[in-house]
């Protein structure tokens, strides 16, 4: 099982703050208070000060308007 990723993004069509979560590659129901990430996807190796990080590609669903919004984040290469 992945870790989980857990991450904070702002709604661009009504503001709203949405808290998500998700797992790499799955969309996998996992319970908590925050919305669950449609689809996380790796997008490439990009290098940090502490070493490789992989870049993230999320996309979550705001549970007020319903649009989709597209955010990114990175996570230590493995």
């Amino acid at each position: 099982m992945e870790k989980p990723i857990f991450g904070e993004t702002t709604c661009y069509v009504c503001g709203q703050n949405i808290n998500y979560v998700g797992e790499l590659g799955s969309t996998k129901m996992i319970k908590t208070d925050s919305v669950i990430a449609e689809s996380v996807v790796a997008t490439g190796n990009v290098p940090a000060t502490n070493g490789v990080m992989v870049e993230l590609e999320i996309v979550v669903k705001c549970p007020k308007c319903e649009s989709k919004n597209k955010t990114t984040d990175s996570i230590p290469s493995v």
